[in-house]
């Protein structure tokens, strides 16, 4: 009898856990706040971008690893790993962290992203714009076409499929027009 009790007892516990786990974690209810940033260049021209990106190259998104905040603004870091250079020099094959502006709230309540933006997707192909960051040796994604992803890529062809892909094909270009940008980013 003892023992039927404490099976039961594990089983509602068990059963109310996985119910609030779902409550946290069912982020797809969640409403979006949007920030409006100003820049610098105009992040919308390619050549802009990569002139003040430390990195550019093709990443694959193997996972989510978790969402930290600065000044309140979550920040989501993501498993990556590096395909392809297109500026810079980071190992291929090799996986690094990168930090994605954007994420829940640290209240859970809501997404905060960057008007115009988006998170990048576990499983995917993307470009990534870059900067490099030297303390933690993990690279960051900061705004609005710094992740741009590369449609119908699959893990068996992906090679020839990046190298095929027109969004490839107009960073390289970027890449070797890119404009002089004077400024001092650190």
């Amino acid at each position: 009898m003892i023992k039927q009790l404490l099976y039961y007892f594990a089983f509602i516990i068990i059963i109310i856990f996985f119910v609030g786990y779902k409550k946290i974690n069912d982020s797809s209810k969640l409403k979006t706040t949007y920030i409006n940033p100003s820049y610098m260049i105009n992040m919308n021209i390619p050549e802009e971008l990569v002139a003040i990106s430390t990195n550019v190259f093709v990443g694959y998104v193997e996972g989510l690893i978790d969402t930290y905040y600065m000044s309140s603004i979550p920040y989501t870091r993501y498993k990556i790993r590096v395909v392809k250079n297109i500026k810079g020099e980071i190992a291929l094959d090799s996986t690094i962290n990168l930090n994605k502006e954007g994420g829940i709230s640290e209240d859970g309540s809501r997404y905060i992203l960057i008007k115009n933006d988006y998170l990048p997707s576990v499983g995917n192909y993307y470009i990534f714009c870059t900067r490099e960051n030297l303390t933690d040796k993990s690279y960051t994604a900061s705004g609005i076409n710094t992740n741009i992803l590369i449609d119908k890529i699959n893990l068996e062809n992906e090679y020839e499929k990046i190298n095929k892909s027109s969004v490839y094909n107009r960073y390289v270009k970027a890449v070797e027009n890119q404009v002089e940008i004077d400024i001092d980013i650190k």
